[in-house]
């Protein structure tokens, strides 16, 4: 039974997801926030409980994919689809259905994440709850600043495309996991959290995609300052 719990944290991710679309087009984005919030939790938390636990299976590696495309690949592709059919203005309405861009790229990249020895430590690329962060982010604006000139239907695709390329490239990005307490093996981690915390202060609404958008320029600085040996 206990060899279970990790499985059972994992299912529950992927039904809040479940709920995080449901709440999405119910237009009840509270309820969202709270579930999508609570499939971060969730997907930290089977991890974190298989490790506690010492419980590991190839059932439960595969399955933490699968679960995991519920609110990190199908809800980001969903938001992207209301934002676009919300503001098609001239475009063709098929064009919303283009959103789901993201949702093929994030099935590609956990199927190559479960393959790749290379991600213990750091990511190659865009981890999936980080393009979700972002897509939740500009939902979150949406809600507060409806017509805002982001959410013309050619910057939303662009968006889908940019955080899909991001999502299958090889680049580095650092990993929030930290090595002990020490500043020098962290300090990457420390400086980003500080900046993080602030802009959550000051953005408000804006903070979740501008919290990305640090960590992608932040990870790209450390990867050209290591290669180029500043």
């Amino acid at each position: 039974m206990i060899r279970f719990i990790p499985n059972f944290i994992t299912l529950l991710n992927a039904f809040s997801g479940c709920l995080a679309i449901v709440f999405l087009f119910k237009e009840d984005y509270n309820l969202l926030f709270a579930a999508f919030a609570a499939c971060l939790l969730l997907d930290f938390g089977d991890g974190l409980a298989a490790r506690l636990l010492d419980v590991k299976s190839e059932v439960g590696k595969e399955l933490d994919s699968m679960a995991d495309m519920v609110p990190f690949g199908v809800l980001p592709g969903a938001i992207l689809y209301q934002l676009i059919a919300q503001h098609t203005g001239g475009w063709p309405e098929w064009t919303a259905y283009l959103g789901f861009i993201i949702t093929c790229a994030a099935a590609l990249r956990l199927a190559r994440f479960n393959l790749d020895t290379r991600q213990s430590e750091n990511f190659l690329g865009l981890a999936v709850p980080a393009a979700t962060l972002f897509v939740v982010g500009l939902l979150w604006i949406h809600t507060n600043f409806t017509d805002l000139w982001l959410f013309q239907p050619a910057i939303i695709l662009l968006v889908a495309i940019l955080l899909s390329s991001l999502m299958l490239t090889e680049l580095p990005m650092f990993s929030l996991k930290f090595k002990g307490f020490g500043w020098k093996e962290n300090s990457i981690r420390y400086i980003f959290l500080i900046f993080a915390i602030s802009m959550i202060v000051l953005l408000k609404s804006f903070a979740l995609s501008g919290i990305i958008i640090l960590y992608i320029a932040t990870s790209l600085f450390q990867y050209f300052a290591i290669k180029n040996k500043i």
